[in-house]
């Protein structure tokens, strides 16, 4: 069974994926962060700059934005 270090604050959206995948979340205390959830939102969000930097475009459509977020993660 797998883990997932998050914040208690996307408590409500992880019961889905809890039960539906049998992954385990381990919530962090409120207040207190979770270095390797901050650690992973810094990455993901480093590789979407990159990436849009990289793109030949100007402007960038919020269903392009999500998508090279999905793929991203």
């Amino acid at each position: 069974m797998n883990k997932i270090n998050c914040d208690q604050q996307f408590e409500p959206l992880m019961e889905d994926v809890e039960d539906n995948l049998g992954i385990r979340m381990n919530y962090a205390p409120r207040d207190e962060h979770v270095p390797a959830a901050e650690c992973n939102n810094r990455t993901i969000s480093e590789q979407i700059r990159v990436t849009c930097h990289s793109l030949p475009y100007k402007a960038m459509p919020k269903t392009m934005l999500r998508h090279l977020a999905m793929i991203s993660v």
